[in-house]
């Protein structure tokens, strides 16, 4: 087995609906939504940089995949806002969650010497930014903590290569559905009157 080439497709294959629509902050990357014996829903803001890089998109997907996997049967419905709350567990995990799901410890097989080369090697062969694959590297305890933070900021751009190939649609069949859900959590005190306005603030 190797690298997950498309996270998205992957979602989309277990029947998770992946869609965009434009939220007023810039800083909320994704919502994800479920609904006991409903269609999953994952909402990336069109606003969001993040969300607009493949590479980046792609790490948000996987977050937003531990949400539904271990957060979604907490209660009848959940809407999550990621990395709203970056200090709250359940952000923690799902930070914790996606780089290992992308590129678990056991199967890195890595060969470059230096740490620039290992974290280049890391971003380009499994699908990382330059930062994801910095924090990743040292969290996996193949480089050190000095060196992961000169890699993730150093400003290094990742090509996509065959990674996320697909661009989320946005789909009119969505809207209703996202509404009817946003609805629903606001209505069972999931998510609040203010976040409703942000989720529905664009397209």
């Amino acid at each position: 087995a190797g690298p997950l080439l498309s996270v998205q497709g992957l979602l989309e294959s277990l029947g998770v609906h992946v869609t965009w629509a434009a939220f007023e902050t810039p800083g909320i990357t994704a919502v994800s939504m479920y609904e006991r014996e409903a269609l999953p829903v994952i909402v990336l803001n069109r606003a969001s940089p993040r969300a607009g890089r493949p590479m980046s998109r792609r790490a948000a997907l996987a977050h937003e995949l531990c949400h539904l996997l271990h957060d979604g049967q907490a209660v009848d419905l959940l809407t999550m806002v990621s990395r709203y709350d970056a200090r709250d567990p359940i952000e923690q995990r799902a930070n914790g969650f996606a780089p290992s799901f992308l590129a678990p410890r056991t199967m890195l097989n890595l060969t470059s010497q230096t740490p620039e080369a290992l974290v280049r090697e890391l971003a380009e062969g499994w699908g990382f930014t330059m930062e994801g694959a910095a924090w990743h590297a040292k969290n996996c305890g193949l480089i050190d903590g000095e060196s992961a933070e000169a890699l993730a900021g150093s400003g290094t751009q990742i090509g996509r290569g065959a990674f996320e190939p697909h661009e989320p649609q946005f789909l009119g069949m969505a809207g209703g559905l996202i509404l009817s859900l946003v609805e629903e959590a606001v209505a069972k005190d999931v998510i609040s009157e203010g976040r409703l306005r942000e989720i529905l603030s664009g397209e």
